[in-house]
């Protein structure tokens, strides 16, 4: 795990601007843990060579909206594995290590606080789901609660 621990601080650092991540050193078990589970999901979900960045964007938004809104789980695991929820998890996209561009974004929405969605943006589809769509990116929806 320290060694995991010691990667991702390097691969932040590399992929990263240095000052929104001089404090990398110091991140929690739990900020890693999250960060590499977000990155899995974003993978999972809009890791294709295809899919832009902005949709990487949006998925890692959606789920940490979820983190935070009240009719979500309130943590990343419990977002992520909540029954129905991301298809990805039985792919082998969720279960390899994702690729540093998926790290880095994962981080960037943690650490450095870059969620791309108001905080009511909760769904990602690609159909649309809930009260609205607030963007869509390529073949997938991002939606209100």
């Amino acid at each position: 795990m320290k060694i995991l621990k010691i990667l991702i601080v390097l691969l932040l650092s590399l992929a990263l601007p240095v000052p929104v991540y001089a404090n990398t050193s110091t991140i929690t078990n739990e900020q890693f843990n999250d960060i590499m589970l977000l990155a899995k999901v974003i993978n999972g979900e809009a890791g294709a060579n295809w899919c832009s960045d902005e949709m990487r964007y949006g998925v890692g938004s959606v789920v940490a909206n979820r983190v935070q809104h009240e009719a979500f789980p309130d943590t990343y695991k419990e977002v992520i594995y909540q029954s129905g929820q991301y298809g990805c998890l039985n792919t082998r996209y969720f279960k390899e290590v994702p690729p540093e561009h998926c790290v880095a974004i994962a981080a960037d929405i943690i650490i450095g606080g870059n969620n791309k969605y108001p905080p009511d943006v909760v769904y990602q589809s690609n159909q649309p789901l809930g009260s609205g769509t607030y963007e869509h990116i390529q073949n997938m929806y991002f939606g209100y609660i």
